[in-house]
C-alpha cells in the first residue's frame, strides 16, 4: 500500500502539485516501519521524496533535516545504490543553502561509493567526478577541481569518444569552469 502512495506522489510532484504530493508522501511514511528490514529502502525513498518536496517549495532547510534524521537508516542499510542516492540529494540541498564544506563532503563521499561499485571506467563515476568539480570550486579548491575535469573527460573520451554529446557536455563544463575561474561560486550558481 505505502509503495502504490508513495508513486502517486511521485506524480503529483511531477505534474506540479506539491500540495497534494506531500499530503501522499506523509501518507506512506506514516505507513512504514523504518525499523523493519523490508520497508527500510521503502522508508528511506519516500522521506528523500519528501526532501526532494520541500526543495521544490522552497522548505530546503526542512528538507535537509529530514534526510539528516535519517542518516543512520541509510547506512546501516548497506545499499550503496540507496547510499548514493541520499548523497547525492544532499549535495544538492546543501549547495542550494550556500553550505559548500557539506556539499564538497557528500561530493567526496558519492564519488568514493561510485568508484567502488561500478568502477572509474563508467558514466556515473565521471558525472561524479563533474559534481566534485564544481564543489571543489566553490570550496575554492579550483586546482583540485580542474583535476576532477581533466580525469572526467579521458573517462569520457575512452567511453564513447571525442564526437559524442557526452564529451561536449564536459567540453561545456570546463569551458564554464574556466570562465568562472574568478568566482567559482557563480559557476555553482549557474547550474
Amino acid at each position: 500500500r505505502a509503495a502504490s502512495i508513495s508513486k502517486q506522489a511521485s506524480l503529483y510532484m511531477k505534474a506540479g502539485d506539491f500540495v497534494q504530493a506531500e499530503k501522499e508522501i506523509r501518507s506512506s511514511i506514516k505507513l512504514l516501519d523504518p525499523i523493519k528490514q523490508d520497508v527500510k529502502s521503502q522508508y528511506v525513498n519516500d522521506l528523500t521524496i519528501l526532501a526532494e518536496i520541500l526543495t521544490k517549495t522552497n522548505r530546503v532547510g526542512e528538507g535537509i533535516k529530514e534526510l539528516e534524521n535519517i542518516e543512520y537508516l541509510v547506512i546501516e542499510s548497506k545499499d550503496d545504490n540507496i547510499i548514493a542516492s541520499y548523497y547525492d540529494m544532499l549535495t544538492s540541498l546543501y549547495g542550494d543553502i550556500g553550505n559548500y564544506d557539506k556539499l564538497l563532503e557528500y561530493s567526496l563521499l558519492n564519488r568514493d561509493i561510485k568508484l567502488r561499485n561500478i568502477g572509474e571506467n563508467s558514466y556515473p563515476y565521471a558525472v561524479s567526478l563533474i559534481n566534485l568539480s564544481e564543489a571543489y570550486a566553490v570550496s575554492q579548491q579550483k586546482e583540485k577541481g580542474k583535476e576532477c575535469l581533466d580525469q572526467a573527460s579521458q573517462i569520457i573520451i575512452r567511453l564513447y569518444g571525442e564526437n559524442s554529446k557526452e564529451y561536449y557536455d564536459v567540453l561545456h563544463k570546463q569551458s564554464s569552469y574556466i570562465q568562472s575561474n574568478e568566482d567559482g561560486k557563480k559557476h555553482f550558481e549557474k547550474r
